[in-house]
């Protein structure tokens, strides 16, 4: 446990002078090294067998499947190259195999 002089918010805090709880104050908590990321969710694309359809010959989306749209970019030294896709969760055409 802590006290708030010892706190690196101080200067912004409403409470100024209390001991910390067991915890830490909504603004002792944000020092967390990592974020909490929600789970990554892979598009059924990576486990179908088929090589034959327009999302893989021609990045067209396929006809009758339920998916998000998804930005699946990624830094560079230059910056942040954004790259469109898609999460599928469902396609007729799927077939399991990889």
């Amino acid at each position: 446990m802590g006290k708030c002089s010892d706190c690196r918010y101080i200067g912004e805090c409403s409470a100024q002078s209390c001991a910390l709880p067991e915890y830490g104050c909504k603004d002792y908590k944000s020092d967390k090294k990592t974020m909490n990321k929600p789970k990554k969710v892979n598009s059924i694309c990576w486990k179908c067998s088929r090589l034959d359809c327009s999302w893989i010959l021609k990045s067209e989306p396929v006809a009758g499947w339920e998916a998000e749209p998804t930005n699946v970019g990624h830094m560079t030294a230059r910056g942040f190259v954004s790259l469109p896709s898609y999460c599928v969760r469902f396609c007729p055409g799927f077939i399991e195999g990889k």
